[in-house]
C-alpha cells in the first residue's frame, strides 16, 4: 500500500511562531564606514591583549620511578622530561595494542 504524503504547509498548521532572523538578532547600524573600522580594531585590541595575557600550564600527572624503586606521583611538563638526568623514569602505562595511554601515553605523544 503507498504512503500517503503529508502536507506541511504554514496554512494547514497555523501561522509560523519562529522569529525571521531580522527579528531575532540585532545588529548596530554605523553612519559611515569609519566608525565600523574603529569598532572592530578595539573589539581586535581587546582579543589580542587578553589572548597575551593567558599562559598555558599544562603538565602531565605521571608515576616517576628513581634508581632505588620509589615511586613517586609527578606533574611534569615536556621540558622538565627531557631534562630528566638523574636516574628517574616515567612510568609507561599501555594497552593491548601496545599503544602507550593515560598521563604517560599523553606525556609521550606531546614530545613529538
Amino acid at each position: 500500500m503507498p504512503r500517503r504524503k503529508r502536507n506541511y504547509s504554514s496554512a494547514s498548521h497555523g501561522a509560523s511562531t519562529v522569529p525571521s532572523l531580522s527579528e531575532s538578532v540585532s545588529q548596530p547600524e554605523y553612519d559611515n564606514i569609519q566608525d565600523l573600522e574603529a569598532d572592530l580594531e578595539a573589539e581586535m585590541d581587546e582579543f589580542s591583549s587578553s589572548a597575551k595575557n593567558k599562559t598555558i600550564r599544562h603538565f602531565w600527572t605521571v608515576n616517576v620511578i628513581d634508581d632505588e624503586g620509589v615511586v613517586r606521583e609527578q606533574h611534569l611538563k615536556v621540558k622538565e622530561l627531557f631534562a630528566m638526568n638523574d636516574g628517574r623514569r616515567v612510568i609507561t602505562e599501555w594497552n593491548r595494542e601496545n599503544q602507550p595511554i593515560g598521563e604517560s601515553g599523553g606525556l609521550l605523544g606531546d614530545t613529538s
